[in-house]
C-alpha cells in the first residue's frame, strides 16, 4: 500500500506568515518580508510533494536523507540581520 502525505502550498505558506513576527516598523520591508516567505515556502511545499511522489516509504535512511538535501533552499541575505 503506498502512503503519501501531500500538503497544500497554499495553506502552509499562510501558516508561515501568519506566525512570522518582523522587527521592522517599515510598512515596505513588513510586506517584503512577508512575500518573500510567502512564495519561498510556497516553493517548498511544491518540492516537498513533488519528492513525496517518488514514495519515501521503503527506501533506505541514506537515500531519504539524500532526497531531503535536495530541499535544501537558501532565502539569501534578505533575513540575515
Amino acid at each position: 500500500m503506498k502512503k503519501e502525505i501531500k500538503l497544500d502550498p497554499e495553506d502552509f505558506a499562510k501558516q508561515v506568515i501568519h506566525n512570522y513576527q518582523s522587527t521592522s516598523k517599515e510598512f515596505e520591508t513588513i510586506a517584503k518580508e512577508h512575500l518573500t516567505l510567502y512564495l519561498i515556502s510556497y516553493m517548498l511545499i511544491e518540492r516537498f510533494n513533488n519528492l513525496e511522489e517518488k514514495n519515501l516509504y521503503g527506501i533506505s535512511l541514506e537515500e531519504f536523507n539524500r532526497r531531503l538535501d535536495n530541499l535544501q533552499f537558501s532565502p539569501g541575505a534578505f533575513f540575515q540581520k
